[in-house]
């Protein structure tokens, strides 16, 4: 039996029409066309249109749901992106002050000690923090989809694995330092410097492997 002439709304404001065989209606390149509406318009004869105009609108769901979408960024990826990098601008001024040190007398060193101290304790340490709480917010939503990418996988051992031991092995290196100029050692605590410039300059690589996997995801399904 045919049917009176009916319209569905589709994905993206898509009209799907049918309309019983000599029925009047829009019919390709009138003023019911792609090209002058913007809608895509179906025109389904015959009995039975009912079910082609399901078939139609479903057939056209699937194309909407397959055509490429780009995802909107999370709220929180921005302020993720500024804790990183500031924990990254962090640890290389840490190694521009030694750098630039010119250790000569004890004073020296206390100089060099004292300007580390406060990016540690205002900039590293809290951006850290941050880098930590706004990439779980990032993370979450997505957690399940996310943790079946060898990237991420690889990013997580990384940091999870390689960050914390660095930061406490750093820490225990630079109160070493502190010790030894407060005890008045003669040449100063040079062979402890290197090893602490060598554990800031691994955990700035670190960063920028993780930051390179995240930004480039070698082997991603998506």
């Amino acid at each position: 039996m045919p049917c009176a002439v009916r319209s569905l709304l589709g994905a993206n404001g898509t009209t799907l029409h049918a309309r019983p065989q000599g029925a009047a209606g829009p019919a390709w390149g009138g003023v019911g066309s792609p090209v002058e509406s913007g809608h895509v318009v179906v025109i389904v004869d015959g009995p039975g249109s009912t079910a082609s105009v399901a078939h139609a609108f479903m057939a056209r769901m699937s194309e909407a749901a397959a055509a490429p979408t780009r995802r909107r960024p999370p709220w929180a990826l921005y302020p993720k992106l500024v804790s990183v990098c500031a924990l990254l601008g962090g640890f290389l001024c840490v190694l521009a002050l030694i750098a630039d040190a010119t250790l000569a007398d004890q004073a020296a060193w206390r100089r060099l000690l004292d300007a580390i101290s406060p990016l540690f304790l205002l900039v590293i340490v809290p951006a850290s923090f941050t880098t930590v709480v706004f990439s779980v917010v990032v993370f979450w939503p997505r957690r399940r989809e996310l943790l079946r990418e060898r990237w991420m996988q690889a990013k997580l051992i990384l940091i999870v694995a390689t960050l914390p031991a660095l930061h406490l092995l750093a820490r225990g290196t630079f109160q070493g330092m502190r010790r030894e100029v407060d005890a008045g050692s003669p040449d100063g605590p040079t062979g402890l410097l290197d090893l602490f410039t060598l554990q800031v300059v691994a955990s700035a690589a670190v960063l920028l492997v993780a930051i390179w996997l995240g930004r480039y995801r070698p082997g991603s399904r998506a």
